[in-house]
């Protein structure tokens, strides 16, 4: 695979955990030397009681977790107020009737010529 080394550094990054991804991942394909390359998207909707559940607890098991916040606020990105705030605010959005959420996700395929 003969990759640029923006391509490379890229892929590096995305191994690591890139959520920005699909900014570059059509030009990785190419750089990656595949063909006929195509980009396209799609969402996944969360608007069911099941649904909503689930990604409530997925936040809630991820954001505020002890190691998640003590990074953070080790960080100085949040403080103990804020996860308090922020985790009242999503076991308050579960209930509201309009509740609603969406993932966007990048997708994109090519053919590798050899």
């Amino acid at each position: 695979m003969r990759a640029s080394a923006g391509a490379k550094s890229t892929a590096r990054s995305w191994r690591r955990g890139f959520p920005q991804m699909g900014w570059e991942l059509k030009a990785v394909f190419v750089a990656a030397g595949f063909t006929e390359v195509v980009a396209a998207a799609s969402f996944e909707i969360f608007d069911s009681a099941d649904d909503l559940r689930f990604l409530h607890d997925l936040i809630a098991g991820w954001f505020f977790t002890p190691k998640t916040m003590e990074a953070t606020i080790g960080h100085g990105l949040a403080s103990e107020d804020d996860f308090d705030r922020r985790r009242r605010s999503l076991d308050e959005w579960i209930h509201e009737p309009s509740a609603f959420a969406a993932f966007a996700w990048g997708e994109t395929i090519g053919r590798r010529p050899w």
